[in-house]
């Protein structure tokens, strides 16, 4: 990842390593480019704008359209959970400023 002008970007790619060689025992997606950003609202200090590209192919046997509903749901999903992780640390960081230190 970087940060850039309180931008923080994360990329990835799939790559080919010779430490984990295919198996034709297994199925094996790939991810193409692809990228995450988190930026401050301007707005609202408190509040951050997400950016997600997912590029990414199962390969295998499954139909084009189960597997775009199944990026759709699996999208929604993670962002439920990283709003609820989000709140967690949120609530952690003010616990602690409040707990009296020896």
């Amino acid at each position: 990842w970087v940060l850039r002008d309180k931008t923080y970007i994360a990329a990835s790619k799939s790559i080919d390593f010779p430490g984990a060689p295919s198996n034709p025992d297994y199925i094996r997606g790939l991810n193409g480019p692809g990228c995450m950003e988190l930026r401050p609202l301007s707005s609202d200090p408190d509040k951050t704008e997400f950016r997600w590209l997912l590029n990414t192919k199962l390969n295998g046997w499954i139909p084009s359209y189960i597997a775009d509903k199944a990026y759709k749901k699996f999208m929604t999903k993670y962002m439920v959970f990283l709003r609820e992780y989000c709140k967690k640390i949120k609530l952690r960081a003010s616990d602690s400023s409040t707990t009296p230190k020896n």
